[in-house]
């Protein structure tokens, strides 16, 4: 095995073998690489071609879950570091802010306050309408209710991510096979073999970073997970003439906004279109887009007549609780889930990259994952509540 794309084989053997190459799947790979260890990341797509690609690139952790907060402050060092990681260089700090606009999202306000105080996380604030008015001189701020705002956070772009992770892995020693379908699986000798439409796979332990396809790969160890394939959707406009700073995402309409570098503007947060996971695809809808930009043009006057250029629909996993399900098979010990990350997985992947590799390794994870784990779905008899469930659009 080497570390240029494999196309068909017949047997193909790995000390670890990763299914899905989005930014989770690659991260993995090189954390475990660097270990010393021979990885393998197979995938049904192109690489780096579905949900890590196809989002907005939020780099949030207000507005998290508590069970998600310990990852996302990890998470958060990873992404700030200048040099040594592929990541290094892609975080723009521009701050964060979330708009409430009645009372009762305000109060959904003061519960992502508490978990970010909770978890340590310094430099966030409740803002009035006036404050926010302050910070953000070109947003409408009639209606507004009350912002929670941190400066440090903010987003990446996910074409440049996907170029840096991808080569950093090879360069690592990372092998890859794109367009590569796992039909099946067997516990042989220890290990695994997957079967797949272009040969076979042999390896020790699994890591399951599928996403839309989690569930299958799952199914295939015997772990039945109820998880929804939806198709979150993004516009991307024209550079404007105006500097909106923080990223603006919405409690109760679905909206992210940001501005990247060269003055464009991708808009998201939860509008969707139609998933087509057999076929690998997914389709905008028009009309959503249109409400997408509506909400979007009446908090910022300034992308009045501004162009959108491109539209896109990713396929994401959504759990019913819409957490992660991160951790061991019940079935199978040295098979890892990592994946249905629900529309907000791209901050935390670094940490997430970090604790599998433990896993794989059989060391305690070194961020806490237990509320997480795909054990709780065995006592879990309804879909809880999602808040802010494509937080990353």
């Amino acid at each position: 095995m080497n570390a240029n794309n494999i196309r068909d084989f017949n047997v193909v053997s790995a000390d670890v073998i990763i299914v899905g190459s989005g930014l989770v799947g690659v991260l993995i790979a090189i954390n475990i690489a660097l270990e010393g260890r021979r990885v393998l990341v197979c995938d049904r797509s192109e690489l780096f071609s579905q949900a890590s690609a196809l989002n907005a690139g939020g780099v949030r952790r207000i507005g998290r879950s508590k069970e998600e907060m310990p990852l996302a402050m990890a998470a958060h060092d990873l992404w700030r570091k200048t040099s040594g990681t592929p990541l290094a260089g892609a975080f723009n700090a521009v701050g964060h802010l979330i708009l409430a606009e009645t009372d009762d999202e305000a109060e959904t306000l003061h519960v992502h306050l508490k978990n970010a105080r909770d978890a340590g996380m310094g430099r966030v604030e409740l803002m009035s309408a006036a404050q926010i008015s302050n910070r953000v001189p070109g947003l409408h701020t009639n209606g507004l209710t009350l912002g929670l705002f941190t400066p440090d956070d903010g987003y990446a772009e996910p074409d440049g991510v996907g170029q840096s992770v991808i080569q950093a892995a090879i360069e690592t020693g990372v092998g890859f096979s794109a367009q590569t379908n796992v039909t099946g699986l067997a516990s042989i000798n220890g290990g695994f073999e997957l079967e797949t439409d272009r040969g076979k796979l042999r390896c020790a332990k699994i890591v399951n970073a599928a996403g839309y396809g989690g569930s299958a790969i799952a199914g295939l160890a015997g772990d039945d997970f109820r998880v929804e394939t939806r198709a979150p959707i993004a516009l991307e406009t024209a550079a404007a003439d105006v500097a909106l700073g923080p990223v603006v995402q919405t409690v109760g309409r679905r909206l992210t906004l940001k501005q990247v570098r060269d003055g464009r503007f991708l808009i998201g947060g939860g509008h969707r279109g139609v998933p087509y996971p057999d076929e690998g695809r997914a389709e905008s809808i028009s009309d959503e887009e249109e409400q997408n930009l509506a909400t979007a043009r009446s908090l910022l006057g300034a992308l009045d007549g501004v162009e959108v250029t491109k539209s896109w629909a990713g396929l994401e996993a959504y759990s019913t609780d819409g957490l992660p399900i991160i951790g061991r098979s019940a079935k199978h010990p040295d098979i890892i889930h990592a994946f249905a990350f629900s529309g907000h997985g791209f901050q935390i992947a670094p940490a997430v990259a970090q604790v599998v590799a433990d896993l794989v390794a059989e060391r305690e994870p070194r961020t806490d994952i237990s509320g997480l784990a795909a054990e709780r779905f065995s006592t879990q008899d309804a879909a809880a509540d999602i808040m802010l469930e494509e937080g990353d659009q």
